[in-house]
């Protein structure tokens, strides 16, 4: 079995520095990471009391169809359950989309600054990407 030249050719992803390394780097004292689409905040009150509620849960495995959710948030938008998705984060919701609307050899649209999972997806899916300026041309 070999890997596939797609794949071969994906090039990782270079997250920022740790707020600690920064921190070290330029000796301060505190630093608010705003690339990585985090709170700088951290979570509300709300979110910290539903995870302390949700810790006597833990042994057992999460709802992977987030039945409830989808329930709520299809009520609050007058759509139908099964067109709502979750998925961990944006990179899976991406990786989705391209695996089940593309097909190899097809392409897809995205602008030369856009999000890098839109062009690692796609590469590992043998999806052709065309990548369009934002200027005014």
């Amino acid at each position: 079995m070999k890997v596939s030249q797609e794949i071969l050719n994906l090039i990782p992803y270079q997250p920022g520095k740790p707020i600690e390394e920064t921190q070290r780097e330029y000796g301060l004292s505190k630093v608010y990471k705003l690339a990585s689409n985090e709170n700088p905040l951290g979570p509300s009150p709300m979110a910290q009391a539903a995870m302390t509620q949700s810790i006597k849960d833990l042994h057992r495995y999460p709802d992977g169809s987030s039945f409830q959710l989808k329930k709520v948030i299809a009520e609050k938008y007058a759509v139908a359950p099964e067109k709502v998705t979750f998925g961990n984060g944006s990179n899976e919701l991406i990786d989705l989309l391209v695996r089940v609307f593309a097909e190899p050899g097809e392409r897809i649209l995205t602008s030369v600054s856009a999000f890098i999972a839109y062009e690692l997806c796609a590469q590992a899916a043998r999806v052709q990407i065309e990548k369009i300026s934002l200027n005014a041309e």
